[in-house]
């Protein structure tokens, strides 16, 4: 069958404190070295995320790490390890934006699967590394009660949702793992839920707070034990839910509150909660809840592609949940039709060349093609996998325009989507397209032949692979 993709994540927004006030180089060692790491800041934020911005916050961080050594007035050393704590977490961001720089696209068959994982997984590590520093850094600003304790707090918070994250991508071997994920997850709670004390309004702070609970329940429901009651669970996802609500409450678009960014991530929570809902009707509730909220983020973002994105993910993704439901058929057509006419296909009218909208809708009408076919309705299924296979073709194609556009997206992510790409190709009958696609992937050891052989979509190819790599088989 087709492999699904990842949904990606839910914009989650860091609470960072205005930049502070110029040193000048004259005076100690210190300062003169503290002021030399702030220009290096500088200079690297006007430069792109990924190879060519993290050298220059390597650099950064060890001069402030230099600094922070040397004598200092209390407000100076607070203020530098503060700024060291703020780089750390810049040069993690660059160095995740880097992955596909280092990776190389799958479409230029320079790179196999295997060694793209490794250089994917190294590059993560010293990710994750620098997560761990900053959050360390945050705590111990706040263990110096001054007037950053606070913003230090919440972004030790950030550091440790950002670190969780990576964990969950690297094995245990590079310092990664469900149970170390869970582990740093619950800390970055902890640390939201103090700062909350203190500011129970701030909207910023409530919405990190909410995607912390949402992001906690998922990791546990996904990967249940027998420790672990869907109660315990549901408790986690009402306390998000309700801080989301919270937030929406006391936010003020007239000051600069993200109302987009918060109902997009209100949206992302409820269709989480759906998702894996054990109540099919309460599922689909929540469904509809998390709709209207994606649709009134749109009103205040109208151009923001990433929220309609959003919506054509989470719709697609809550799909899957309603196969083989009989009378919830229909109703997933419904959802996968939604998603590609409010979600991808809407972005696509503000950008006709968002590969991220091609490729959803690319999956959307596969899936869309493929339930069709259960219920024996194929020329309507043919209409869902022609227009598969040209949202697919027209991706790749840009990709292959401009090989900077495949680096946003992670290597196994794209070789996904071309998989998916064959099937779509072998279930419309374009045998040789879909061995091109199936080819290619083997050849840069993406998947096997006996997968492809087992691959009910790909039936059509199965003879022609047979007589090529019996002795494979």
């Amino acid at each position: 069958m087709g492999r699904s993709t990842a949904t990606g994540s839910k914009g989650k927004r860091s609470s960072c404190r205005n930049e502070p006030s110029a040193v000048t180089a004259s005076g100690s060692s210190a300062k003169s070295i503290l002021a030399e790491a702030r220009r290096l800041g500088q200079q690297a934020s006007r430069k792109p995320e990924g190879v060519l911005r993290s050298p220059v916050l390597k650099s950064c961080v060890e001069l402030f790490r230099r600094g922070i050594t040397l004598p200092l007035s209390p407000p100076e050393y607070e203020e530098a390890l503060f700024d060291l704590a703020e780089v750390l977490l810049q040069l993690c961001s660059s160095l995740q934006a880097g992955v596909g720089q280092i990776t190389g696209c799958p479409l230029e068959g320079k790179t196999k699967k295997g060694q793209a994982v490794g250089l994917q997984c190294q590059n993560l590590a010293e990710a994750a590394e620098m997560c761990r520093e900053s959050a360390e850094a945050f705590e111990s600003v706040c263990t110096l009660k001054g007037q950053l304790e606070q913003e230090a707090l919440v972004n030790s918070g950030v550091a440790l949702s950002d670190w969780s994250e990576l964990a969950l991508e690297l094995p245990e071997s590079n310092g990664g793992g469900l149970t170390l994920a869970k582990d740093i997850l619950l800390r970055a709670f902890e640390r939201y839920s103090a700062a909350l004390l203190s500011t129970p309004v701030d909207v910023e702070l409530l919405v990190n707070y909410a995607d912390c609970c949402v992001r906690r329940a998922e990791l546990e429901v996904d990967h249940p034990s027998s420790d672990v009651q869907w109660n315990a669970i549901k408790e986690l996802y009402e306390l998000g839910l309700g801080a989301y609500a919270s937030a929406c409450a006391n936010a003020d678009a007239r000051i600069g509150d993200d109302l987009a960014g918060l109902l997009h991530n209100w949206g992302s929570g409820l269709f989480s909660f759906a998702e894996r809902s054990p109540d099919l009707e309460e599922a689909l509730n929540f469904v509809k809840s998390g709709q209207e909220k994606f649709f009134t983020a749109i009103k205040f973002g109208s151009t923001d592609a990433n929220i309609r994105n959003g919506l054509g993910e989470c719709l697609t993704s809550f799909v899957d949940k309603l196969q083989g439901k009989g009378d919830f058929l229909q109703r997933g057509l419904d959802l996968l039709q939604a998603a590609c006419n409010d979600g991808y296909g809407a972005v696509l009218k503000i950008d006709s060349s968002n590969i991220a909208a091609l490729l959803g809708l690319g999956e959307a009408y596969l899936s869309a093609g493929k339930i069709l076919i259960g219920q024996g309705l194929f020329p309507r299924a043919r209409e869902s996998l022609s227009e598969s296979v040209r949202n697919f073709e027209r991706a790749f194609e840009l990709m292959k325009e401009d090989a900077e556009k495949s680096t946003k997206f992670k290597y196994e992510e794209l070789c996904d989507s071309l998989y998916n790409f064959a099937c779509a190709a072998a279930l419309l009958e374009f045998e040789s397209k879909a061995v091109e696609i199936v080819e290619h992937l083997l050849a840069i050891d993406a998947v096997c032949i006996e997968d492809v052989m087992k691959d009910f979509d790909l039936r059509n190819l199965h003879q022609y692979f047979l007589s090529k790599y019996a002795k494979k088989l």
